[in-house]
């Protein structure tokens, strides 16, 4: 559980110094945490690797097959963009009302030049906030994760994520269809 919560730690403290918009939302959905989780990813497998790599040398996962499995994530990206920055914005505006131009000002970026900031913030908390006493717990959690089918990495994030009950914003409740289905909101 513990490379969970830095997973979702790096993916979620990472945009809030940089990106906003919809600050009045009163939620975030878990379909658009998956999509910020899966679509931030690479950028952390990427980034744990080069953190973590002359700790664990040659023969840990993230050596032999981080790159695959950042590779599996990238594939997805652009798919996922569009739900991802909504998830991104409405975590930069972190449920603060006082953010104003600023986030609209930033949310009218073009995506081609908001993506690369993402991807650098993201970079950025990774180096900062992963431990090298983590590394090999983060390697084994990665090595787990690969063997999930990657389309759904990213939801049993947002569920974890809803699990743990963020406050700003927080994670808005499924819905239960007439069935008793989970619905996605």
């Amino acid at each position: 559980m513990k490379f969970v919560a830095v997973f979702a730690f790096l993916a979620l403290a990472a945009p809030t110094a940089a990106m906003a918009q919809q600050r009045n939302a009163s939620c975030i959905s878990e379909a658009e945490v998956s999509a910020m989780m899966t679509y931030v990813a690479p950028s952390v497998i990427r980034s744990v690797t080069e953190r973590c790599g002359p700790r664990l040398g040659e023969t840990s996962f993230l050596a032999r097959e981080g790159e695959a499995l950042a590779a599996r994530f990238a594939a997805m990206q652009d798919a996922r963009w569009p739900l991802a920055k909504t998830a991104l914005l409405k975590f930069a505006g972190n449920g603060r009302q006082s953010a104003g131009a600023d986030l609209d000002a930033l949310a009218r970026l073009p995506d081609n030049a908001v993506r690369p900031m993402v991807e650098a913030i993201v970079n950025a908390e990774v180096t900062k906030g992963v431990k090298p006493a983590d590394c090999a717990n983060i390697d084994r959690g990665l090595q787990l994760l690969a063997g999930i089918q990657t389309e759904k990495v990213g939801d049993l994030n947002a569920f974890a994520m809803a699990m743990a009950g963020p406050k700003n914003p927080s994670i808005c409740p499924q819905r239960t269809d007439a069935n008793g289905a989970n619905e996605r909101r």
